[in-house]
């Protein structure tokens, strides 16, 4: 009988640390970490989660940005009294290729 009491016993026992350790693993991961630990990790989730709602309101104002400058066109523009890019390099000779040139 004193080995049946020596089994159940240790049985109890293999159990009693079965739900400790069960009781530890059901702790959340963040809460089992040491704080100074737990502070890095959620400094860097904060840096993230702020980071991307900086970058997502900033595709929103790019957006507006965007839609703004497609709707309202911008003024055509008049026709220019001095329209330099028409005219030609060099002026033109009145009394046409001397006699001089061999051309």
């Amino acid at each position: 009988m004193v080995a049946a009491g020596s089994y159940l016993d240790g049985w109890l026992r293999q159990g009693r640390t079965l739900v400790a350790a069960a009781d530890d693993a059901a702790r959340p991961l963040i809460l089992r970490l040491d704080p100074e630990l737990r502070a890095k990790v959620v400094m860097a989730l904060l840096a993230i989660i702020l980071v991307g709602g900086l970058l997502v309101a900033l595709a929103v104002l790019g957006g507006r940005r965007a839609r703004r400058l497609a709707r309202d066109r911008a003024p055509s523009s008049a026709a220019h009294g001095d329209a330099w890019y028409q005219k030609p390099l060099s002026p033109p000779d009145s009394a046409g290729p001397r006699a001089a040139d061999p051309e």
